[in-house]
Parts: C-alpha cells; sequence; structure tokens
C-alpha cells in the first residue's frame, strides 16, 4: 500500500500555507478527522508511521494522539499532500507543539524514511526525535520490531495471537467469529488490517488486501 501516493490534483487547500481546524475524532495513532469551515476533513499524519490496530503499540499511539488533540480542540493544520485515500496529509501543531515529532519522539510513531522528503522544515527534528527514542527503548523501539507497513502487509504477527478456531481466518490480526453476522466498517473499530482469503464482510472492497483503509 502506497498511501501517501498522490491519487488527484491537490485541492486550494494545499495551497494555503496553514488552516486552522477542530478536531472532531481520532481514527488511529496517525489519522484524525477535524472540522473547518463547516466540513470534516480526515488527517493523514505526513512523514511518519504509528503502529496498527491488532498490533503492539497502535492502542497507545491512538490514545496519546487523542491526549495531544482531543476532541474540540483547536489545531494548526500544514498540508503537505493529499494521499489516494482522499485524505490530507499534513503537519499537525496543537498548542504549538509539532503532533508529528512529538509521537515519534515518545515512540508512538516512527518516522515514514520514504515520504521525509514531504516534511522539509521536520525533517531534521523527526530524525533526531526517532533517535533518542531509539536509544532510551521507548514505545516502538522496546519491542521486537515490525514497521508499520510491513505489518499491513501481514508480514508481522498480531500482538497477542488470536485462538484462531474461534477467528475467521481471512482476517489474521483480528478475531472476528466465522459466525458473525454482515459486518461493515463501522461497526468494528479497526483499520488497515491485512485482510486474507473470502473476505466476507467485505472490509477490503478495493482489493488491495488492506481493510477499513481510512
Amino acid at each position: 500500500m502506497n498511501p501517501f501516493l498522490l491519487a488527484a490534483p491537490l485541492i486550494p487547500l494545499l495551497a494555503a500555507a496553514q488552516m486552522v481546524a477542530t478536531v472532531a475524532r481520532i481514527g488511529d495513532g496517525d489519522t484524525l478527522t477535524v472540522n473547518a469551515g463547516g466540513r470534516d476533513t480526515t488527517i493523514r499524519l505526513a512523514c511518519i508511521d504509528a503502529p496498527e490496530s491488532g498490533q503492539t503499540g497502535g492502542s497507545e499511539a491512538t490514545r496519546r494522539l487523542a491526549q495531544l488533540a482531543p476532541p474540540g480542540a483547536s489545531l494548526t493544520i500544514i498540508p503537505v499532500d493529499r494521499d489516494r485515500y482522499g485524505r490530507l496529509v499534513a503537519v499537525v501543531f496543537s498548542n504549538g507543539i509539532n503532533v508529528n515529532v512529538k509521537l515519534v519522539e515518545e515512540g508512538r510513531a516512527i518516522v515514514y524514511r520514504r515520504y521525509l522528503h514531504k516534511c522539509p522544515d521536520s525533517r531534521e527534528a523527526l530524525l533526531r526525535a526517532e533517535e533518542r527514542a531509539k536509544a532510551s527503548r521507548i514505545g516502538f523501539w522496546s519491542q521486537p520490531k515490525c514497521p508499520p507497513e510491513q505489518f499491513r502487509h501481514g508480514d508481522c504477527p498480531a500482538s497477542v495471537p488470536p485462538a484462531r478456531n474461534r477467528c475467521d481466518p481471512s482476517y489474521p490480526s483480528l478475531c472476528i467469529p466465522p459466525n458473525s453476522p454482515d459486518l461493515d466498517c463501522g461497526d468494528i473499530p479497526h483499520r488497515n488490517f491485512p485482510v486474507r482469503g473470502g473476505d466476507p464482510h467485505r472490509f477490503d472492497r478495493d482489493g488491495d488486501g488492506i481493510g477499513c483503509e481510512g
């Protein structure tokens, strides 16, 4: 998956140096929805990658983002791109704190080096933050390392292997009973998880192997 792949012309919002918006809700450790001018916009934090739902550190990253940018808080958003899913890719500031850098500094996310060129103003700060977190062995760096991108492709085990005889094998990092009623992405809290096989709930609608992207 290439979550930063440009798929549509950049809207005028990207032409502005920055925008101010209010947090509507948190998606996961590197995704949130904000409201600006009465419209909701999904933000993907630029140049970082947080552990996924079902991955060690995923829930902690989500909680920490919710602390740094709680619902109702005012944020300064500096757009850098728009990804293939229509999300605005941006550097986010809350109370003067660079949230992207802070998450990396605390080991709640890692630097997404493939896209680091999109953050020239915070590139060095991100790299220094990651070095400090790595040296201190905190968060992501305190455990066996599986980069989130690798986890999304199903190349790493879930944090706690579920009892597979009670779980649908189409969703190796989750435990959804095979006899569950038909579910939609809105019915579950998980996002960006690997999908294999039959996908009876059709979470992976675009067939790229990743369920409930967003």
